[in-house]
């Protein structure tokens, strides 16, 4: 246990380190403050809203006794998020850090190396649950005044939800990086286990979570019988979770035990389990395997052949993007992952009919209906742009290769340029693919889809040279893992954050102060325009001088 608890406090500390590079530690130090500060801030409108929308959700319910319902859905909600979520930090967190071959070669047990693991996972997941679990509790607590009991309870429930889900989709992990076969390309099979996983926790997802099935009697039942009856129609998929909500809800110590114990024994299974599999998924994890291709002269000719250097530059981040399964799970498959997931809101949706004759009613000629697309346009651009971190951390991704950038014979600008264009590039794919398919199936005019694709594409631009800006003003060079690049990044949040609350402005300036299109379309274009040239001017001098501080 000495050992467990040791290793846990060193992992922590390397991985949560807010120790930058380039400038003096005190320097640091308050850029990480300064930047920590910002993004609260940022944060707080949204945590805010969140309050706001359970306060007001509370308020309905309590004339009909449910309540419980909010509690009901946080935790029904919270625990598969954490799911979905874990299956993509779990890989690079047990199997693809750079600490991996040195903790093999300690004496070290297999339960010390995962339980440390799993401990740093935890802390991670807290971060991540923090954003909807503190609010509703906060805004359930403002209204409903419940007993002490509740509050304590509140407490270890925060400190110990993350870990069933976590250590689910740990044990799924575990599984498939056992069962994978040691080919010669253990780089493709660790990329196929990772989708895998992916489509469990999709599938998870559509099977389990949400409510049962009612018929509108049964629903018109459970609302007149009160107390809380609805949640008789919730599914959980983890089985500590009834548990948790009796105790919440009704202060039962017997259900909070009874929530503990089955927490604690998933634990301590986890653990033993993880002494069979862990050692036998991870050995030659980082192995690789070459073609060994026999090149002719003319394959040699071709794959010398010279080309313009940005061309070449943005081909090689597409690439690295690509063949590095951290990099292709978290910011390469959100661009085609959230579509797809809206699908069934299209196609399977049992008031897909109702939505249908909705349409109908809309005159897609009119004024208003056009600007709602330029709007539209621009918030899609926005979010598809800022939402899988590519230019967010494309001077993170460097790390320790950062010197790179400095030796080549290549201007900052082009080089920023690049990586600016893969960003664009990988958004833009997104982007075509959920406006082309909603556009079809909505039967909207072509001149309408086209509008859409415009507005989307310049707001692309924009924040994706954003989100360089801020990646350049702030990398994190230093990080023991390919995920800690990205998902411990929080540069990201500066622009995706803010890029959601203007998507917000704007629907809420479309739909409440209406003008026509052409004036509308006309601001909106110069804006982003001269912003976008703005910033493709500037940021290349702003890259020279923060570049000369990290050495």
């Amino acid at each position: 246990m000495a050992k467990l608890l040791s290793l846990s406090t060193a992992m922590l500390k390397n991985t949560f380190s807010l120790v930058d590079q380039g400038r003096k530690r005190k320097t640091n130090r308050w850029i990480s403050i300064g930047f920590t500060l910002i993004l609260v801030v940022a944060l707080l409108p949204t945590v805010a809203s969140f309050f706001m929308l359970t306060s007001d959700g509370i308020e309905l319910l309590l004339p009909l006794n449910q309540e419980g319902v909010i509690l009901g859905l946080l935790l029904n909600a919270v625990p598969l998020l954490i799911f979905f979520f874990a299956l993509f930090l779990v890989p690079a967190i047990y199997y693809f850090s750079k600490d991996i071959e040195t903790l093999l070669a300690l004496p070290l047990r297999p339960y010390e190396i995962l339980g440390s693991k799993l401990f740093v996972s935890l802390i991670y997941e807290y971060l991540t649950i923090s954003f909807f679990f503190v609010p509703v509790i906060a805004a359930y607590m403002y209204i409903m005044q419940p007993a002490v009991g509740f509050y304590l309870f509140s407490i270890l429930l925060f400190l110990t939800l993350p870990l069933v889900p976590l250590i689910f989709a740990s044990v799924i992990m575990m599984v498939i990086m056992w069962l994978v076969p040691f080919a010669k390309n253990r780089d493709f099979f660790n990329m196929i286990s990772g989708f895998l996983a992916l489509g469990v926790g999709l599938w998870v997802n559509m099977q389990v979570g949400g409510l049962e099935s009612i018929t509108e009697g049964q629903l018109v039942a459970f609302l007149v019988e009160g107390n809380n009856s609805l949640l008789q129609t919730f599914k959980f998929i983890f089985p500590n979770i009834p548990f948790a909500l009796n105790a919440l809800l009704q202060g039962s110590v017997v259900d909070a035990l009874i929530y503990l114990a089955i927490t604690s024994a998933i634990v301590l299974g986890f653990l033993s389990l993880g002494q069979l599999l862990y050692f036998r998924g991870i050995i030659g994890i980082n192995e690789t395997a070459s073609s060994r291709k026999i090149l002719s002269e003319a394959n040699l000719s071709k794959s010398t052949r010279s080309s313009k250097a940005i061309v070449s530059y943005t081909i090689k981040e597409l690439k690295l993007l690509f063949k590095t399964p951290i990099y292709l799970l978290n910011c390469v498959s959100i661009n085609f992952l959230l579509p797809i997931l809206f699908l069934p809101l299209f196609t399977m949706s049992s008031g897909a009919e109702e939505m249908q004759d909705i349409l109908a009613m809309i005159d897609f000629n009119s004024p208003t209906t056009i600007t709602v697309a330029i709007g539209l346009g621009i918030a899609v651009g926005l979010t598809m742009g800022s939402i899988n971190m590519i230019s967010a951390t494309a001077i993170s991704r460097e790390g320790q290769f950062f010197y790179f950038m400095k030796m080549i014979p290549m201007s900052y600008r082009d080089q920023l340029n690049a990586k600016a264009a893969s960003g664009i590039i990988l958004s833009l794919s997104g982007i075509l693919f959920t406006i082309i398919f909603a556009g079809s199936y909505l039967k909207l005019p072509f001149y309408l889809i086209l509008i859409l694709l415009f507005f989307a594409i310049m707001a692309t631009l924009f924040i994706n040279y954003i989100s360089l800006l801020v990646d350049v003003l702030h990398p994190k060079l230093v990080w023991e893992s390919e995920q800690a690049a990205v998902k411990q990044n929080m540069n990201f949040l500066f622009t995706m954050i803010p890029s959601m609350g203007l998507s917000f402005l704007i629907g809420y300036v479309v739909i409440n102060y209406p003008s026509s299109p052409f004036l509308f379309g006309t601001i909106s274009l110069v804006v982003l325009v001269v912003a976008t040239l703005t910033l493709v001017q500037s940021l290349p001098r702003i890259a020279e001088h923060r570049f000369k501080s990290i050495h």
